[in-house]
């Protein structure tokens, strides 16, 4: 099912709870929105442009170009959109037989499928309470749907498995970084994982700007040295390198559209020295960024 609006929130508490069909809510608004805390099935929250504010469990959230969230069925959710400003929104409301089976489909052994294809564990999926970074594969997806759902034909079911799948990567992915953070409960690792990612999407959002490793730990409301190493650990990277290649990897795409000089590409991703940034450009891609430039 596909909708363009919001739940009304004079219907809090007499909608959708843990199961429901599958139902796309893809909303553009201008006002500010609250809707009271409910129970959520399996639920994809993401908001473009603009961020969308939420409480899960309690605990305030953040949805935004770089970050989303997916909830576990019977999650408590509260919206509070302030201000007018435009926000687009996209919920997504899985349900729940849907999701078990995909991951089914993602740990039994090929031939275990092949012999019980109708068969499912029944076993309860949890999504760790944590936000999810788009990888490009995963926005394209969300950018596919954005695109095509005001048209005739939109393959609701098709893009609802497809979106799935993906996403149980990204969390098998996110799930294999925490586990390597040396806390002893989960409970600690998943709010240590949650503002190391927060600091990530921060350092990606600001990549044009001069940051200090101190205002980056600051942002993850972490000691800088203990971020660094916390970061290194999850990522497999230092936060200065990940900021580096992410800064090469903005001047690169910068680059090809022919639109800007390599002096002004340098400074715009915040390199001081033109020898610098050409000798860690040519080691990161194997060309000068003027061939870079060049090969439009």
């Amino acid at each position: 099912m596909l909708t363009h609006r919001l739940p009304d929130p004079l219907e809090a508490g007499h909608g959708s709870g843990p199961e429901t069909a599958t139902t796309f809510i893809h909303a553009f608004s201008r006002e500010e929105y609250y809707y009271p805390e409910h129970a959520t099935p399996y639920l994809l929250v993401s908001n473009f442009g603009q961020a969308g504010n939420y409480l899960v469990n309690g605990q305030p959230v953040r949805a935004d170009d770089r970050l989303f969230y997916f909830l576990n069925a019977g999650d408590e959710l509260e919206i509070r959109y302030e201000g007018r400003r435009a926000r687009e929104t996209l919920l997504i409301l899985f349900d729940s037989r849907m999701v078990q089976q995909a991951v089914d489909a993602m740990v039994r052994p090929p031939e275990d499928l092949l012999d019980h294809p109708m068969q499912s564990r029944n076993a309860r999926t949890l999504i760790p309470p944590v936000p999810f970074a788009y990888t490009t594969g995963f926005r394209q997806m969300l950018d596919r749907i954005r695109g095509w759902d005001g048209l005739e034909g939109f393959a609701a079911e098709f893009f609802a498995d497809e979106l799935l799948a993906e996403f149980l990567r990204l969390r098998d992915g996110a799930c294999t970084e925490m586990r390597k953070l040396s806390a002893a409960k989960s409970v600690t690792r998943q709010e240590l994982y949650k503002r190391l990612v927060t600091a990530r999407a921060f350092m990606e959002e600001r990549v044009s700007e001069t940051l200090t490793i101190a205002e980056i730990a600051r942002e993850a409301c972490l000691n800088r040295y203990y971020f660094i190493e916390l970061f290194r650990t999850a990522f497999g990277v230092t936060p200065h390198q990940y900021l580096r290649r992410k800064k090469l990897d903005y001047a690169h795409s910068l680059l090809r559209t022919g639109e800007y000089s390599v002096v002004a590409v340098c400074h715009l991703v915040g390199f001081d020295s033109v020898g610098s940034f050409t000798n860690l450009f040519r080691r990161t891609f194997g060309q000068t960024p003027s061939e870079a430039a060049m090969h439009l």
